[in-house]
């Protein structure tokens, strides 16, 4: 079955694929700090990400153009926040890269402390993103995990324009129509229904750019923590994992059932 016709958005095309997909996964998450394994479908992640966009509109007041830094430290929710972000219009600043003015700074329980000003959404290793940490309060600051669950599941922002911003990086702002663009490349790339893995932590621009192109495929991120290099092949194995994706030094001897997908520094993808 042919996956949808990308629309002009990244919202259009999620929206696309989750009618199609519904509860066929998304992303699995291997978290070795914590001993666990998180799988999101597209409609858990779409639920997840619906709560959270009206989570950073309601309590934030993020509004289309405004950027969001992300400090997850590789956290799923990386993928929850991207996906809130771009149902809003807003871009996504990973690692807290570019130097356009931040509304929201996304962040891990254990670095809270690095922002100790402005608005904070901390989220945590425990159940549901719950911090199992202390976590000092201040004026600004929201935890994910305790709050998101008492926002609606459907978001009804106003559309979101091709030309509003999607990522930024440190050196440009990419538009939904540039990261959609690039989506559509990674997903020839890829194939149809890929079962793709990231050698980056999942909340890193190259990350984003892989997802956005497994998306738009109707395929699937397999993502650890922290990112292993290389990465480990028998559990990707196990996992039906059938494409790598990262910088080529940390995909060393991969067995030969997966197709390598090199990361330049464009982020772009290159098939080796």
């Amino acid at each position: 079955m042919d996956h949808p016709v990308p629309g002009p958005t990244m919202p259009d095309m999620i929206a696309a694929q989750v009618r199609s997909r519904q509860h066929r996964p998304l992303l699995t998450m291997y978290d070795d700090m914590t001993g666990t394994r998180t799988e999101l479908s597209y409609a858990t992640a779409d639920n997840w990400a619906n709560k959270t966009a009206n989570l950073l509109v309601e309590d934030f007041a993020l509004s289309p153009g405004d950027h969001v830094a992300i400090d997850l430290d590789g956290h799923w929710t990386g993928v929850v926040l991207a996906l809130a972000c771009w149902k809003i219009g807003a871009a996504l600043q990973p690692n807290t890269a570019a130097p356009s003015p931040v509304a929201v700074v996304c962040c891990h329980e254990r670095r809270a402390g690095r922002h100790p000003n402005g608005p904070l959404l901390v989220v945590g290793d425990g159940l549901r993103a719950e911090p199992i940490g202390a976590v000092d309060h201040r004026e600004g600051l929201v935890l994910l995990g305790e709050d998101v669950h008492a926002y609606a599941d459907d978001y009804d922002g106003p559309a979101v324009e091709p030309d509003a911003p999607a990522i930024a990086t440190s050196t440009a702002t990419l538009q939904h129509r540039d990261v959609l663009a690039r989506a559509i490349a990674w997903s020839e790339t890829l194939g149809e229904r890929p079962r793709v893995a990231v050698a980056v932590p999942i909340d890193h621009v190259a990350a984003l750019a892989l997802l956005a192109g497994t998306i738009v495929a109707g395929g699937s991120v397999v993502a650890e923590r922290p990112a292993a290099r290389p990465p480990r092949w028998e559990r990707l194995a196990s996992e039906r994992v059938t494409a790598v994706a990262g910088p080529l030094d940390a995909l060393v001897d991969p067995p030969h059932q997966f197709t390598v997908v090199a990361l330049d520094a464009a982020d772009e993808p290159n098939r080796r």
